[in-house]
């Protein structure tokens, strides 16, 4: 467990509370769970033994870790993935959360490496009966044959040829990734998925694989410095019009 920060903003941003009141405690707690790189083991047993050890039903909490991990998966604010057969979870955000002054190596690895496969199944780690994260009701036999007629068409595709950015993807682009040039970084994402072979190259949903891949690349933008891609320029009028900044005082 790592010590970490919480930003005053965070409790007013508009994506965390669309989140329930156990999910925006889960999410912070992974925060202090995840290593350096926001990457940790996707167990969930391993999850309540770190954020929620003195818990008297640990099944209770077992099933509140499972709900929030399938609500932040479902919006996008974390990968989950699997490299060498183990599972991983990574928070997209994670670098826009945290500022870490002297970063450590990572200890797993990152869902950008070669080796990671997209998680098709949501990881359940409940004894029977489980439970079904949309009824919340033990998953009988009729479920379970739902589920084996949809595995085929669950099993995703390669990346579309061509791959086009929607008027909305441009949108939410210029707000939630607005340090990076949203085609330049669209066409190392497309040249990067059409050069990986086989099932590592099939995604079940590509625009949000493509939406977790900007912000990304944008917290790396952050951390690096990188200016915001709106941000006045020298010799603009509204950099002319600018506060002129004392850099010695």
């Amino acid at each position: 467990m790592r010590i970490r920060s919480i930003r005053p903003e965070f409790w007013s941003s508009e994506d965390i509370t669309a989140l329930s009141w156990d999910t925006r405690l889960i999410f912070i707690g992974l925060w202090s769970y995840v290593d350096d790189n926001g990457v940790g083991r996707d167990v969930e047993k391993l999850i309540v033994a770190d954020l929620f050890p003195l818990e008297e039903d640990p099944r209770a909490v077992l099933k509140r870790v499972h709900g929030a991990l399938t609500e932040l998966a479902g919006r996008l604010m974390i990968n989950r993935y699997v490299v060498g057969g183990k599972p991983y979870l990574h928070i997209a955000s994670f670098d826009t959360h945290q500022v870490i002054n002297r970063k450590s190596k990572g200890r797993y690895p990152l869902p950008t490496c070669a080796n990671a496969d997209e998680t098709i199944e949501p990881h359940v780690t409940l004894t029977e009966p489980s439970l079904s994260p949309q009824a919340k009701t033990p998953i009988g036999e009729g479920e379970k044959g739902r589920r084996g007629e949809g595995e085929k068409a669950s099993r995703g595709a390669r990346i579309p040829d061509p791959f086009e950015i929607t008027p909305e993807m441009r949108a939410w682009a210029a707000s939630k990734a607005p340090n990076i040039d949203t085609d330049a970084v669209t066409e190392k994402f497309v040249d990067y998925w059409r050069a990986v072979p086989g099932q590592r190259g099939v995604k079940l949903h590509w625009e949000g694989t493509w939406r977790n891949w900007m912000r990304d690349d944008n917290a790396k933008a952050v951390a690096r410095g990188v200016p915001r891609l709106d941000a006045p320029r020298p010799g603009s009028s509204l950099w002319d019009r600018a506060p002129a900044v004392n850099h010695h005082a």
